[in-house]
């Protein structure tokens, strides 16, 4: 269904809204829609919705790209097509925004920049159930129909449906197409051309430091945001609660903590998000992509906030200290955390058996003990382990490496947490002591394992006679004990 409109642009498709100056241009733009390919190759028999696609993959049988990339040998049918991708390698930038002097590629990123960024700069539009903002109303429309749930462009391979055909496109390319972008530096491939420029950003040289902390940024508007980390300012504020961000970004995805509207699902696992970003970021646990990657040890991240938390670990910078007890850390929502141990907060609860996590991943991994869901697989001997600490414990077994020595009798630990439990063999500590016959442990395992004496519990059970027992140990020989079996010698 095409709608006219007045103004610069005429003609607006009435299922996506995007606008066009002539009428044949919308007429081109609905056969994305409708699936109609009247352009045919002779030579393939691949069909286009539009001829210039189809001169464009002439070109793949004949090899007429005459303008080639001097520095990939990647060919082009124009020449204004071959400057435009010189740019990603020379990273040279022509166009500047006008209101921060931030340089683009192209000029048509400057109006997605001020848009998306100088929201005080451009009238907007916001929508009244989730309060996120748009430029226009055209993308308002567009954005409503997650709301709704209406989702009225479809895959023709897998019949899977979406909001919009950018969304479409973006489904095809990394579910179906397998093609892949590589960096120009490293190599290093991605689904998406979006996360080949971001991690293009690893390979920059910081040109911002900051005065306080020394943490350099590739960009000003980076070493802004950052600086109020060091101030305390947070000028962004919510209408309903009035909690106070530093970036309004941040606001933004709190805004929906009000509303709990989570409009954006994984095409994979149907997982749902408050924003684009976070299905983004989440895209990489089924990709494998790692964007983001530190400059000192080359180790990669899958997004931004994971990789400047490990950098501070080479800076040895820990700028947040607990009020009580001093212990400083690298990150502010590591004392909110730590904060716990001393309120001792809980406020997470089981629903199988009502115990209480002070941390929400603490209970995730506890809810696995009833579920028996052990996700994570040691490589080497397949053993499985419900979280993935413990699956790197484990594995240095297989390594034999033993970093963490007894500054007494020089023992050594492949854990940190087996060497804590062994220093207090030599300090004499038994701070865990029974409630019900007063003897005292220096682990709170060993205290767990004692209550069994008490409460009777047996929670290890054979598999071949059903016998249960109190203890993993005492299973362990039985089990040896039916291994050993002998069958009775005939009479």
């Amino acid at each position: 269904m095409a709608t006219k409109y007045e103004g610069d642009r005429l003609y607006s498709c009435g299922i996506c809204y995007q606008r066009f100056k002539q009428k044949q241009h919308l007429q081109s733009h609905m056969r994305t829609h409708s699936g109609e390919k009247p352009f045919s190759c002779d030579i393939c028999q691949e069909s286009f919705s539009q001829r210039s696609n189809l001169n464009k993959h002439k070109a793949t049988h004949t090899g007429e790209g005459k303008y080639l990339c001097s520095v990939c040998n990647k060919s082009f049918l124009r020449k204004d097509t071959q400057e435009r991708h010189l740019r990603t390698h020379t990273r040279e930038r022509e166009f500047s925004c006008n209101i921060c002097q931030k340089t683009f590629a192209r000029q048509d990123y400057i109006k997605k920049h001020i848009a998306l960024v100088h929201l005080d700069n451009v009238e907007r539009i916001s929508c009244q159930i989730c309060c996120k903002s748009f430029a226009s109303k055209q993308k308002l429309e567009l954005h409503k129909r997650s709301h709704k749930g209406e989702k009225p462009v479809s895959c023709d391979i897998c019949d899977k449906t979406f909001v919009c055909e950018s969304s479409l496109r973006t489904h095809k390319k990394t579910v179906h197409s397998g093609e892949k972008v590589s960096c120009p530096v490293c190599l290093q491939e991605f689904t998406q051309h979006g996360n080949m420029k971001t991690h293009m950003l690893s390979h920059d040289s910081p040109k911002f430091k900051c005065v306080i902390c020394a943490q350099s940024f590739s960009r000003k508007g980076s070493l802004e945001t950052h600086l109020r980390i060091h101030t305390g300012e947070k000028p962004f504020s919510c209408d309903t609660c009035q909690k106070s961000f530093s970036q309004k970004t941040h606001l933004n995805k709190h805004k929906m903590t009000h509303t709990g509207h989570r409009p954006i699902s994984c095409s994979i696992c149907q997982k749902t998000f408050r924003d684009k970003s976070g299905l983004n970021c989440h895209m990489r646990t089924h990709t494998g992509e790692k964007p983001f990657s530190c400059s000192v040890c080359q180790k990669a991240f899958t997004d931004k906030g994971a990789l400047t938390s490990h950098t501070k670990l080479h800076s040895g910078l820990k700028q947040f200290s607990c009020d009580v007890c001093a212990k400083q850390f690298s990150r502010k929502e590591h004392v909110t955390s730590h904060m716990k141990t001393h309120t001792g907060e809980k406020p997470f609860s089981c629903s199988v058996c009502q115990k209480s996590f002070a941390w929400k991943n603490a209970l995730l991994y506890h809810e696995r003990t009833h579920t028996g869901e052990k996700p994570f697989s040691c490589s080497v001997c397949q053993k499985s382990f419900t979280d993935k600490a413990n699956l790197n414990s484990h594995k240095k077994i297989h390594t034999e490496e033993k970093l963490f020595s007894c500054s007494l009798c020089q023992k050594s630990f492949s854990i940190k947490g087996n060497l804590i439990r062994h220093m207090k063999l030599h300090s004499g500590l038994k701070e865990f002591s029974c409630d019900v016959c007063l003897k005292c442990f220096s682990a709170k395992s060993s205290l767990a394992s004692h209550m069994r004496t008490h409460t009777g519990e047996k929670p290890f059970s054979c598999s071949m006679c059903h016998m249960s027992f109190a203890w993993k140990n005492v299973l362990l020989d039985h089990i040896r004990a039916h291994s050993e079996e002998k069958p009775e010698k005939e009479p």
